[in-house]
């Protein structure tokens, strides 16, 4: 079983490995340490028992986490250089997105309510 440790190093990965410019030779831009430490801040105030993310980088320098439900819902949250989480999610023919602050304390309650419906 994945734990938040695991989802970490994921996002450590990503650093190491897209941390220059052109990464996936498509002109991507080097991902930024700040998007990388915000991803792992939201990792960590996720509360016992709630389904965990993947992780992948952007081609503009920020990171994602991704969840998929095993209904065929799905929630991407995107992280950037600055405070403002953007996000997406489709839940059968329910499909939405938006824009969060994020603080590094807590979770909005938007993002947490869609993450528990995964």
């Amino acid at each position: 079983m994945r734990n938040k440790n695991a989802v970490c190093a994921q996002l450590d990965n990503i650093a190491s490995e897209c941390n220059s410019p052109n990464w996936g030779t498509y002109g991507e831009l080097p991902t930024h340490q700040l998007a990388i430490n915000a991803a792992k801040a939201f990792v960590n105030l996720l509360p016992d028992g709630v389904a965990l993310p993947d992780s992948a980088p952007e081609p503009t320098g920020d990171v994602s986490l991704d969840w998929c439900g095993s209904d065929g819902s799905r929630l991407s949250v995107g992280f950037s250089r600055n405070s403002m989480l953007s996000y997406a999610w489709l839940d059968g023919s329910n499909k939405g997105y938006g824009v969060e602050k994020f603080d590094g304390e807590s979770i909005p309650k938007r993002l947490f309510f869609l993450i528990r419906s995964i």
